[in-house]
């Protein structure tokens, strides 16, 4: 059914022809022009308190691309996301020699859904940095609750003890994800990734959301 949706959106919405977000004419380009305008009322390249950086509001065209990327399998999507991340990481400064990375879905969430946006969307990331992509962490949650409707301390608990990350030997990280809330999926990532032997973690979302707005299913 995923796959059906998705080649259905694309005949209503034809790539490159129609805007992603609303369906008007582009002219050749993912988005239109005053979804264009959006995006660059809501950027923000902010680093949240927690350290996390972040490249827009999660609000109008940017939480739209998410939730494209997210629940409709839009890939294209998170190419449009990553292109704007691209001047949020010039002001992170991050070594030369950065492996990005990106939180694992379970397995149940991923075959329902049909695409693992996570690491669609650092996969992308990656690709316009020009360094290594690869699968760090590893969870086991299969019958945990998700961050859906969930506020720090809920999260907190229901993160306790999930991510382990392979063996490493000081290397450099950067974790991409679609959104920061309230930094818990964020906290224990890193906790994991240090654990295993990484040097360094940054931490790098698309947008940023305030906590009593979250987005359902959020991970950071």
């Amino acid at each position: 059914m995923k796959g059906f949706l998705r080649r259905l959106r694309g005949v209503l919405y034809p790539p490159n022809v129609t805007c992603l977000c609303c369906g008007e004419g582009s002219g050749g380009q993912p988005l239109c022009d005053a979804c264009r305008l959006q995006m660059d009322i809501s950027r923000l390249d902010r680093e949240a308190e927690d350290g996390t950086w972040y490249t827009w509001a999660h609000e109008d065209v940017p939480r739209q691309l998410v939730l494209l990327l997210k629940h409709s399998g839009m890939a294209q999507a998170a190419e449009v996301l990553a292109d704007g991340m691209m001047g949020t990481v010039q002001l992170m400064d991050l070594p030369k020699d950065t492996i990005v990375t990106w939180v694992t879905m379970p397995d149940k969430r991923r075959r329902k859904r049909g695409i693992d946006h996570g690491r669609v969307l650092a996969q992308c990331v990656a690709h316009r940095m020009n360094v290594p992509c690869l699968k760090l962490l590893i969870r086991g949650d299969e019958s945990r609750h998700t961050q859906e409707g969930l506020h720090r301390e809920q999260r907190l608990r229901n993160l306790e003890g999930v991510f382990d990350a392979i063996p490493m030997n000081g290397e450099n990280v950067l974790l991409v994800d679609d959104v920061h809330t309230t930094g818990a999926t964020a906290l224990f990532c890193t906790r994991a990734l240090l654990k295993s032997g990484a040097r360094s973690v940054w931490v790098l979302t698309a947008t940023g959301a305030k906590e009593d707005k979250q987005e359902e299913n959020t991970h950071a």
